[in-house]
């Protein structure tokens, strides 16, 4: 069974920030709404090529989004419905929208054994003082992320930290004006490999754009990083495409419908 393990934002969905910053002239679908306002987007031709990796092979969205606001995405929950989703950096595993008990479990017990969150917090509390680091959050009291001012940020500050997460054993990840401190245990790939080796689904193809990702393209049958992910900074060998925003997007679902040699594409997409 071929099965396509694709990260959310600024891989196949972009907020308004990042149409902004890469303008297109493709059809734009809404697909968050924040108050009356649009907040994030696919393309037309990005969403028809989903949908038929969809109805051809096993699609798994694999976000750092929390459950809840994994479940904002309306794409996800009217148009196209994947059976299964990975949440919270691999925190959870979802099958038709109810986290699987037994991957809790055995996330519970390895966190159990790592650096409580607690002191994570409020290490990194500690900056608040900076005008770089604007809020601290909690995801799901399973990791934190940071509201920041990246033009604040020095890189011996970014640095600092970034040793202090490998001494610990959580991984740091910086996305646009998010910082992200993740426990190595909650990682994206060890959920998609313990999900598909279950499903007994050995062909593995994968997309996205953080260091967060990058195991899990690195560990699957091929992957493919946008031209703009903090990821091609950490690894020179991946495939990358040609475009940046939301054109990359397109050219992800390009790729994987050709390389995982599913039926002929249909000429209108």
């Amino acid at each position: 069974m071929k099965v396509f393990g694709s990260d959310l934002d600024r891989t196949l969905i972009y907020s308004k920030r990042m149409v902004e910053q890469f303008p297109t002239s493709q059809q734009l679908v809404p697909i968050k709404e924040y108050g009356s306002e649009s907040i994030s987007f696919i393309s037309m031709r990005a969403k028809e090529m989903l949908q038929y990796i969809q109805q051809n092979m096993q699609f798994i969205p694999v976000t750092t989004r929390t459950i809840e606001q994994y479940q904002r995405l309306s794409l996800f929950q009217t148009d196209i419905i994947p059976d299964y989703a990975i949440t919270s950096n691999g925190g959870h595993i979802l099958y038709k929208g109810k986290p699987l008990l037994e991957w809790e479990r055995i996330i519970t017990g390895k966190l159990e054994k790592g650096m409580p969150l607690a002191v994570v917090q409020e290490k990194i509390e500690s900056f608040l003082s900076e005008a770089w680091l604007l809020d601290v959050r909690k995801a799901e009291n399973l990791f934190l992320y940071c509201i920041i001012d990246r033009a604040l940020l020095k890189e011996e500050t970014y640095q600092l930290i970034k040793l202090w997460c490998e001494e610990i054993g959580w991984n740091l990840s910086l996305q646009g004006r998010k910082m992200y401190l993740i426990p190595k245990a909650i990682c994206k790939w060890k959920a998609f490999k313990y999900l598909t080796e279950q499903l007994k689904w050995t062909e593995r193809y994968a997309a996205g754009d953080s260091v967060l990702d990058l195991d899990l393209m690195k560990n699957s049958t091929y992957g493919m990083a946008p031209l703009h992910g903090e990821v091609t900074q950490h690894d020179t060998s991946l495939k990358l495409t040609m475009s940046e925003g939301i054109h990359a997007a397109e050219e992800i679902l390009e790729y994987i419908i050709q390389v995982s040699t599913i039926n002929q594409q249909p000429s209108h997409i």
